[in-house]
């Protein structure tokens, strides 16, 4: 009876692993890595080898649940899917007749990856219905749209390549919580005599991997980067042929990088001018070099513009010459996917507002047009979204109709009025992409679904059909979504259809030659160079070369970074028992033995951490694995876990980044006192340099 499926995992995570999963009796019993997968290697992170405790989880929505007590309590009572979608449909008439379709808005992000329950039907739908549009920053979008307006697409080297490289800088990415098969590759590399750089305020837990360690202040990776291309210009040790045949705008560069000495860097960054020259030097002399660049970089105000800085460095050293040499950040560029045709964005009215998904709690609580209802997919805000307090007063509000679909009941769903059970991705068909690995691939339905549960793509066709829209795209079936986004010029060139997809369960997108040499003839800009100098920014009214804003006047002491957590994604399995007596037990902060001892703070003390926003509370874990006036804590636990109930996000603000509009987690600062001190008299008002 027992059966092997070749399938994907679709949840948010760079390495987007090829599972082998055993199924018995129309059950799941086993999932393993696929060992004949190029990246995946047979092995998987604990998130997913543990993934059955998630699918019969105690949290598993079985059935439509109808809200009856008040908002928040949680109360609810069982429906049929005719009633509760009969109700969503009733609700949003009325919210249009009154204020219009732009009064509803969709919330999602990457809950699941597969292309088709992700972002297929779901924005035909919302297109057109006339809903306001979602700006999808909240990742690592800001950082996507900023290294495009260098290169001119979000492709960089493959990671197959990256044991090529003699030096790699692994710059702010935690890669064994969200990139843990990038290790063999680095191991490979160190073993042919690389050198790792690792730049991380917060190298616990990826030390082992690195020759040398580089801890500057949170939020200054923009201006270290300006102070290496400083050093690098200054000595001359720039790539003169490369510069003049293949990039644009160096003039510029260079008068703009003058102004950022290594002294200057340094009193900035922390970062000691010495180092900084070395480094610089290292970097020019050394081929192929790689950058990689992890997300949480992106996550300060300036944080966008570290990324561009850091593919401004690849051009000054030619970088991209050397097989295997450049940068890699996110690889969705290189995937031959319609999104024209899979998410028809002309079914949007012309007009149409976009909110940003990083200021949900602004939309909720404006005064004038405010958002009346929510439709949450793939995500939690009530958890994930920046500025809790305000974020749960507008789910709290009784004229804010909202609906949650989702597998469990999340944190969001308490404030829900309809909630629909979704399927895990075992029910369901989809195509995944990466965006790190090269390999499209194709997501098998091996069991079905759960209860009433039901798929993002079926729920969408059923609203369209309750809201008696007409498009008839708006009822394509899943197989026909499938093919639309695989009708690109490139996937047929490559013989990348669905039925081959579905034998071979994997297909590679760029030929090894390519994926070795990305931007050999030259980069897909308007140029058709390498832009120190942006048009593209100039023309938004945003500054054209790589910049860094200087640091502000902090009202806190110290500075506290977000990180990826090894055993949950996002707040995915964070309600997990097993998942979570693997983190530690309980909700930790990471704090410096010479912070915790100015404090009269122990290890395992509980703690308050508290800033203008608000507080939570937390256990330290005194190491000395992170850098002094830093303090840290891995992942969202769900708020029932947090000690007072409130998370992480009451810390932070709904202030956004300079280019790509992406949230500013990392930007926190605060003060950490016992949790049994006594609290401020008053909250703390913020002063003008900490508001951003």
């Amino acid at each position: 009876m027992k059966q092997v499926w070749r399938t994907v995992c679709l949840k948010d995570c760079p390495d987007a692993c090829a599972l082998l999963v055993t199924t018995d009796r129309g059950s799941v019993v086993n999932i393993a890595g696929d060992p004949e997968h190029p990246t995946t290697r047979g092995y998987i992170c604990d998130k997913t080898r543990l993934q059955l405790e998630w699918l019969h989880s105690p949290d598993r929505i079985h059935h439509p649940l109808v809200r009856t007590g008040p908002k928040g309590s949680g109360q609810f009572r069982r429906a049929t899917w005719d009633e509760a979608i009969a109700v969503i449909a009733r609700r949003w008439r009325e919210i249009i007749a009154a204020q219009g379709a732009e009064a509803i808005l969709p919330y999602s992000y990457m809950g699941s990856e597969g292309l088709i329950n992700a972002r297929g039907l779901d924005r035909r739908f919302f297109h057109a219905l006339g809903a306001s549009k979602l700006e999808r920053t909240i990742c690592a979008a800001a950082g996507v749209f900023a290294y495009r307006q260098t290169v001119g697409i979000a492709g960089g080297i493959d990671p197959e390549h990256h044991e090529r490289t003699r030096l790699l800088i692994l710059w702010g990415l935690n890669v064994v919580a969200s990139n843990i098969h990038q290790v063999p590759f680095i191991q490979a590399a160190r073993r042919q005599g690389c050198r790792v750089v690792l730049i991380d305020p917060v190298p616990e837990g990826n030390a082992a991997l690195a020759d040398w360690i580089i801890t500057p202040r949170p939020g200054t990776d923009a201006t270290l980067a300006l102070g290496l291309m400083n050093v690098i210009i200054r000595e001359g040790l720039h790539d003169q042929t490369y510069v003049e045949r293949y990039t644009h705008g160096f003039s510029a560069l260079a008068e703009r990088v003058a102004e950022y000495p290594p002294e200057r860097v340094a009193a900035i960054t922390g970062v000691e001018a010495a180092t900084i020259v070395a480094l610089a030097r290292m970097y020019a002399r050394t081929h192929p070099s790689l950058i990689r660049a992890g997300v949480g970089v992106t996550h300060h105000v300036d944080g966008d513009a570290a990324i561009r800085n850091m593919a401004c460095l690849t051009g000054l050293t030619g970088a991209w010459q050397y097989p295997g040499g450049g940068m890699t950040f996110a690889n969705y560029g290189w995937f031959p996917i319609n999104y024209e045709a899979l998410e028809r964005p002309d079914l949007a009215p012309a007009g149409v507002r976009t909110i940003n998904m990083s200021q949900l709690g602004q939309a909720l609580l404006a005064a004038q047009s405010p958002v009346m209802s929510l439709y949450v997919y793939c995500s939690n805000p009530a958890v994930v979204a920046p500025d809790q307090r305000q974020v749960l007063a507008g789910l709290q509000r009784e004229d804010l109709f909202v609906v949650v679909h989702d597998q469990v009941l999340t944190d969001t769903c308490r404030f829900a009025d309809v909630i629909l059970p979704a399927c895990s991705q075992f029910e369901y068909e989809d195509l995944a992409i990466s965006p790190w690995h090269l390999y499209l691939q194709h997501n098998a339905r091996i069991i079905e679904p759960v209860g009433e549960a039901r798929p993002n793509t079926e729920v969408f066709r059923l609203l369209a059909s309750a809201m008696a829209l007409q498009e008839p795209c708006l009822y394509d079936s899943d197989e026909e979504l499938m093919r639309a986004a695989l009708d690109h010029p490139q996937a047929r060139a490559q013989g990348i259809t669905l039925d081959a997809l579905r034998v071979r369960g994997w297909m590679r997108v760029r030929s090894s030659t390519e994926a070795l040499w990305p931007f050999r003839s030259g980069f897909p800009t308007p140029s058709g160079r390498l832009q120190f100098y942006s048009p593209d920014l100039a023309a938004m009214g945003l500054d054209p070369l790589p910049f860094s804003r200087p640091p502000l006047e902090a009202s806190y002491p110290l500075h506290l970074v977000s990180r990826s957590a090894r055993y949950f994604i996002n707040t995915t399995y964070a309600n997990l028992p097993t998942h979570q007596r693997r983190a530690r037990g309980r909700p930790a902060l990471l704090m410096h033995p010479v912070d915790a001892a100015a404090r009269q703070i122990r290890d395992g003390d509980q703690v308050r951490i508290r800033n203008q926003c608000g507080e939570c509370q937390l256990h330290v874990v005194i190491t000395e694995r992170i850098r002094p006036g830093v303090v840290a804590s891995d992942g969202r636990w769900w708020l029932r876990s947090m000690p007072g109930g409130a998370g992480l996000n009451a810390l932070t603000e709904q202030s956004v980044s300079c280019l790509g509009r992406g949230p500013t987690f990392n930007g926190m600062r605060v003060e950490v006192e016992l949790a049994n001190s006594p609290a401020p008299s008053q909250p703390p008002q913020p002063v003008d340099g900490n508001r951003r």
